[in-house]
């Protein structure tokens, strides 16, 4: 009822735009202002050497909104032909009880929680981000990844899909694909010059909204009423 009676409504991403959308929101009273991102955190690119393991990160609630058994599907895909080191940053909301998900988190490097910082220095030691979500308005960690020189490969239904160009800085696959993702893992791991070029591009890509500039969109969004 709220959104029926709003003169503006600003989201973060084209997907939330879609998503209002199909609901009956007219999309001119829509406006799209991605969240900001840091400016590269990496002072020098280091390129990864042929025959090293492939380092995947997965950083959020261990949920399947998030897509958390696609991942899991995916990692189990492609370990039957490549080789990874993996880390999960999530908390388990089940606390425990998911015997399907704790099998899987003694196969990996699992933290539970961390600082801002720990998430930062994880990501500036992996390779490729992996955020499989089934339904997210953005992902602020995707801005984060491509910061730190990261590659990331998300769901087309991950609102920070509109940060990843295509086979530049990630890619961007199908929901409930753990086959797509697999792929993807396995062409990375098996081609390092493409590794470090989408790690070469994600620097280059970011940065590309700060959060001055988000501030900026908001005013104007606001101010500037269709």
């Amino acid at each position: 009822a709220e959104l029926e009676l709003a003169d503006r409504i600003i989201v973060a991403s084209q997907f939330a735009k879609r998503t209002l959308g199909e609901y009956g929101i007219a999309p001119d009273n829509i406006a799209v202002t991605p969240y900001g991102a840091p400016a590269p955190l990496v002072c020098r690119e280091t390129a990864v050497p042929p025959g090293a393991r492939l380092k995947v990160m997965f950083v959020g609630a261990l949920t399947q909104q998030k897509g958390i058994s696609y991942f899991f599907e995916a990692l189990n895909l492609a370990a039957s032909s490549i080789a990874l080191d993996v880390t999960v940053i999530g908390g388990d909301y089940t606390n425990g009880r998911n015997q399907a998900l704790n099998t899987e988190l003694k196969k990996y490097r699992w933290l539970s929680s961390a600082s801002h910082d720990q998430v930062i220095r994880h990501l500036m030691e992996a390779d490729v981000l992996v955020l499989p979500s089934l339904a997210e308005a953005f992902g602020l960690v995707v801005g984060e990844a491509l910061s730190t020189g990261t590659a990331v490969i998300v769901s087309q239904n991950c609102g920070a899909a509109d940060l990843i160009v295509d086979g530049f800085n990630g890619y961007v696959v199908p929901i409930r694909s753990a086959e797509a993702i697999a792929t993807r893992l396995v062409e990375l791991a098996d081609d390092k010059e493409k590794l470090n070029a989408l790690k070469h591009n994600a620097v280059l890509s970011a940065g590309g909204v700060t959060w001055d500039s988000y501030a900026g969109e908001v005013l104007d969004a606001i101010l500037c009423q269709p």
